[in-house]
């Protein structure tokens, strides 16, 4: 019986390396790093594309959980790796905004990320198929057209009197 994650799903196991944060020759540029973040702001578990680390001072990147979904794909099929840098996004603005600095003191938990099994899943993620879309999206507006609950149809009124009679009757029956 198998015991172990690796086991389990070889692939899935790969996805997340636990690395100590006093190994930080195993951070390298270009890495994709998930950690927790003891002196957060605004995100306490940062998704960070590494451009440089300074053991004991600060790790910097690209906090991906600041980008949209097209642009972190096209970061990391184009400039993730040994070569990526803060001089490869310089010129870009919006990318710019995404980047930060973070105290050594401060990051926890450091694990790394297979960059390439995480565009693999951004890949699927969203592949749907346009005539399926299509599909959904009539489903649902013929849901939405449908009259859940008809009025009632209008019956003849019976004049009062004859009501009456019909109670009488139904009430000398029990």
């Amino acid at each position: 019986m198998p015991t172990s994650l690796q086991q389990l799903n070889p692939i899935a196991a790969n996805l997340f390396r636990a690395i100590n944060p006093s190994a930080s020759g195993m951070l390298i540029r270009g890495n994709l790093i998930v950690f927790n973040y003891s002196m957060w702001v605004h995100d306490p578990y940062p998704l960070v594309l590494l451009s440089d680390v300074r053991p004991g001072q600060q790790i910097r990147g690209l906090n991906l959980h600041y980008l949209t979904f097209p642009f972190i794909k096209g970061l990391l099929r184009t400039v993730a790796g040994p070569m990526f840098s803060y001089g490869s996004i310089k010129g870009n603005k919006y990318l710019m905004s995404a980047f930060r600095s973070y105290k050594w003191n401060g990051v926890r938990q450091i694990k790394t990320l297979d960059t390439n099994f995480v565009l693999n899943v951004m890949a699927t993620a969203r592949s749907f198929d346009p005539n399926q879309i299509k599909a959904i999206r009539e489903s649902v507006q013929e849901q939405i057209n449908r009259v859940v609950n008809p009025p009632a149809v209008p019956t003849e009124p019976q004049p009062l009197q004859q009501v009456n009679i019909q109670a009488n009757q139904n009430i000398g029956k029990i």
